[in-house]
């Protein structure tokens, strides 16, 4: 009884600390949509929050991993909410902005499409979405050799900064 009552409360830590990505991405999401659209590139506070929610969607990705290959009651918004989290990264890398996107983002975003390949023959939209992140991976430039030397916010640190741990320059 003990071990069902431990799987239990971890499946439903589980589904909580993805309702709470999903309340943290409503707070960020404007951020993000002025970064990608490139209306707040000379506002550091702006960027730090947009810098937040790239991290929540590969935060996202990262958490469910674990459940990529598992059919299981979450698997249909897991496909969805993991595939948008991928197209926002790519959109983010897309608009010059790979200076605000978690270091790893290529490979969550890699793991996505993984995803996608894995359940392309279970639903219609499925091979959809694999197509469309597919093509615009494919036509994407991946870790430009930025030194982050344009982000307002590494500027102003003395030394380094330990969110990216970039030199500043």
């Amino acid at each position: 009884m003990g071990n069902e009552t431990s799987e239990l409360n971890s499946s439903l830590r589980f589904i909580l600390d993805g309702h709470k990505i999903d309340c943290y991405e409503l707070i960020y999401w404007p951020f993000i949509v002025d970064c990608i659209h490139g209306r707040s590139r000379n506002d550091p506070n702006s960027e730090k929050y947009a810098r937040k929610g790239f991290a929540l969607c590969v935060q996202r990705i990262e958490n469910n991993e674990m459940g990529f290959h598992q059919r299981h009651h979450g698997t249909w918004l897991m496909l969805r909410s993991c595939t948008r989290s991928a197209l926002v990264l790519i959109a983010g890398a897309r608009s010059g902005m790979t200076y605000l996107l978690p270091v790893n983002w290529e490979a969550c975003v890699q793991s996505t499409i993984e995803l996608l390949r894995y359940w392309k023959d279970e639903t219609g939209d499925t091979q959809d979405r694999l197509d469309i992140l597919e093509g615009l991976i494919k036509n994407t430039t991946m870790s430009p050799n930025d030194s982050r030397k344009d982000c307002l916010y590494h500027a102003r640190l003395e030394d380094s900064c330990q969110a990216c741990t970039a030199k500043v320059l």
